[in-house]
């Protein structure tokens, strides 16, 4: 059995590490990043495969892909529960 010992942080190892604190620490995503995504959800919910007709064009970015997706992932499940109940 081996034993190792850790060594303690050094002065270079804090300062590191409040670097990287002040560059990527607790920092909430931009506003237009919700609003993109907020948008591609109504867009999935609402237009659901009248989408896909646009999807792979240069017309969404990818945040936008991606709530539209989520959209439609949630206008299927709305239908399958709907006929279900």
């Amino acid at each position: 059995m081996y034993i190792q010992f850790i060594e303690p942080p050094t002065l270079r190892h804090i300062e590191q590490e409040e670097q990287w604190l002040q560059t990527t620490g607790n920092r909430l995503p931009e506003e237009s990043t919700i609003r993109e995504m907020i948008c591609g959800l109504l867009l999935g919910c609402f237009l659901g495969i009248l989408n896909l007709f646009w999807f792979k064009e240069t017309v969404f970015t990818r945040r936008h892909q991606m709530g539209i997706v989520a959209g439609m992932l949630i206008n299927v499940y709305y239908g399958v529960t709907h006929v279900i109940h």
